[in-house]
């Protein structure tokens, strides 16, 4: 599956690779490198690698069943009766196991509907409070100075740039998934805010 954002991975000089069926940015040149960006300032990495649903009807029964996925699932309200919800490619199934077993709500798997776009590192939360994002953009809170943004995926490669451009300041990077993945995997993006600081 060719994602929403390679011809903007591809400009900025990713090597990409096949994982699972999807196409992802494997690294843009240096692993350690853009592992080192996140945990001092802000990394931007395309990941339309995870899934999306989008609930609607009783959202907030379906948030509450989810809740017992913990971190394998995150969300994030988009109206008063709607909400996406992100997990890996993994956990989809569990996910769609959870939300599809709750009376009152509809699931609907929107994973090609959007681009997804993840901010990390000590910086991040703060670019977000100055970026100009579209309407249409949904922000959601992975965990710890992990974000996302998702906003549909024709929009992608121009709010790709505009992080960039409004990231420059906070010397923000690339990222590819074998650093974002490390950095999971290792839970060194999963503390407090405090503890990028130390």
């Amino acid at each position: 599956m060719i994602g929403p954002l390679e011809s903007v991975l591809y400009r900025d000089g990713a090597t990409m690779v096949e994982r699972h069926g999807r196409r992802v940015a494997a690294h843009f040149g240096s692993g350690a490198g853009e592992e080192a960006v996140c945990l001092a300032h802000v990394g931007l990495a395309d990941r339309s690698d995870r899934t999306t649903f989008r609930v609607s009807g009783d959202v907030d029964a379906a948030l509450l069943e989810l809740a017992a996925l913990g971190e394998r699932a995150w969300s994030s309200y988009a109206g008063p009766d709607r909400a996406v919800v992100r997990c890996e490619l993994a956990d989809t199934s569990a996910c769609l196991g959870v939300l599809s077993g709750v009376p009152g709500a509809a699931v609907h798997d929107a994973t090609r509907d959007y681009a997804a776009l993840a901010l990390l590192g000590p910086k991040a939360e703060e670019l977000l409070g100055v970026a100009d994002l579209p309407t249409s953009a949904i922000t959601l809170h992975e965990a710890g100075l992990m974000y996302e943004v998702l906003v549909p995926a024709a929009h992608g490669p121009v709010v790709w740039d505009q992080l960039l451009e409004a990231g420059a300041p906070f010397q923000i990077a690339c990222v590819g998934l074998d650093a974002v993945e490390h950095l999971i995997a290792t839970r060194r993006l999963h503390g407090v805010r405090q503890a990028a600081a130390e």
